[in-house]
């Protein structure tokens, strides 16, 4: 069995760059992972306990951070990214510049429709799963998949089932995707984790694309900059160049394309 956690990063009213990010990784890695991330939860060094890491707050000094000194918040968020780069962990995600979705033409957003990508969050959701599968099957080909969600509303849960048996049912090797997939609080460290990669590469995106715009962010150590650089170079994080890429290869039925290995189809 592999697991993959995942969270989203840039769905507020308004983004600019919408991500969804996550780690796949064996129960073993997982409880490892846990344990050493609970216990800097826990150091007594801290103001207080964080009952669960929210990697914005962290960086802002806002909710459960709220009176930390900039170098507590720091040192905590440098604690929990040693956990992540020391750990096993394969890395994966997607971002889409949502300005550069939003001005494709009516047919190219009708092709995105028809293969239920009408919405930022839509497109992300298909690149991030097609990334499971496939690096799911690189690691062990005969391994089943579990996937798990933050919580979210109703309608967002939802659409994700819908999508998810989508890619269990009708994509090459979807199979190895467990029944349903999961939707958790972020009281768990694994999702913890995967909410500090989506926001530091929302983060990473915003620096890149829209640099007046970026909110103030924590220097990161070279070998997170290198796994979040990593996960839009494998993922994919979507401006008007590579969307034009893009819908050439679907209109070509480009066979390389991992979301047009539909079962039945010829490669």
């Amino acid at each position: 069995m592999l697991l993959s956690y995942n969270d989203d990063s840039g769905t507020h009213d308004e983004t600019k760059v919408m991500v969804l990010c996550g780690f796949l990784a064996t129960p073993d890695t997982w409880r490892s992972v846990e344990q050493a991330w609970q216990a800097i939860l826990n150091k007594s060094e801290w103001p207080a306990v964080i009952k669960a890491f929210h990697a914005v707050d962290c960086v802002n000094g806002h909710g459960e951070f709220r009176g930390w000194t900039y170098s507590q918040r720091l040192a905590m968020f440098g604690d929990l990214v040693n956990v992540i780069v020391s750990s096993p962990l394969l890395a994966i995600g997607a971002a889409v510049i949502v300005q550069s979705f939003e001005a494709l033409t009516v047919q190219d957003r009708e092709l995105f429709k028809k293969d239920k990508k009408a919405t930022p969050l839509e497109f992300v959701f298909h690149l991030q799963m097609q990334q499971i599968i496939h690096r799911g099957f690189d690691l062990n080909p005969a391994e089943e998949i579990g996937v798990i969600f933050e919580h979210s509303n109703r309608e967002t849960e939802n659409k994700f089932h819908e999508l998810y048996a989508d890619y269990r049912d009708g994509f090459r090797h979807g199979e190895r995707l467990v029944g349903s997939p999961l939707f958790l609080e972020k009281k768990y460290p694994h999702l913890q984790a995967a909410d500090l990669l989506a926001y530091s590469t929302y983060q990473l995106a915003m620096k890149n694309y829209f640099p007046r715009e970026a909110n103030p962010y924590f220097d990161v150590i070279p070998p997170f900059m290198r796994m979040l650089q990593g996960v839009m170079h494998d993922g994919g994080l979507y401006d008007a160049v590579a969307f034009e890429s893009l819908i050439k290869r679907i209109r070509a039925e480009d066979p390389s394309l991992i979301g047009n290995k539909r079962k039945g189809a010829v490669v």
